[in-house]
Parts: C-alpha cells; structure tokens; sequence
C-alpha cells in the first residue's frame, strides 16, 4: 500500500514539472514572437515544442519536458501493473 502512494506521489510530481517546464516553455516562446502570434496558456499543443527548438535552439528545456513526461508514464504504468496483480 506505501509503495502504491509512493508511486502516486513521483508519478504526480513528474506531471507537475512537466506542465510547469510546459509554461516556461509558452512564457519564452511568447516574449519572441508578435502578439497576434502567441500561444494561449490553455490551448496548447504539441506545436509548441517545434516553435520553442526555433525559437532557442540551445534550450534543454523540451528535453526536460519529454524526460518529465516519459517518466510520469512509466511511474503510472508500473503503479497499475502493482495494483492489478494484487
């Protein structure tokens, strides 16, 4: 049951980094680019990865984001395999 909330609580937490590298990510993006340009902070999409890379070609935070993301998954596949078999 501790490893069940562990799990929840990691996986929880890589889905809170990953949507706040997300934000950072639309705050750079809309600094650069023209008003009428901008991405809206609750309709964003996958676009805003590419236009980052554009943007700041030497930037890791997409990186950060997919890392973020990956591993938020994965913490939640395991916690559904954990909870399945018992």
């Amino acid at each position: 049951m501790t490893l069940r909330i562990v799990l929840a609580l990691v996986g929880g937490a890589f889905a809170f980094s990953a949507n706040m590298i997300a934000f950072q990510i639309i705050d750079q993006i809309n600094e650069k680019v023209p008003e009428a340009e901008r991405v809206g902070w609750l309709g964003w999409s996958s676009g805003i990865k590419k236009q980052h890379r554009r943007l700041y070609p030497e930037s890791r935070l997409v990186l950060a984001m997919n890392v973020c993301a990956t591993f938020m998954v994965l913490t939640f596949v395991l916690l559904m395999c954990l909870t399945l078999s018992f």
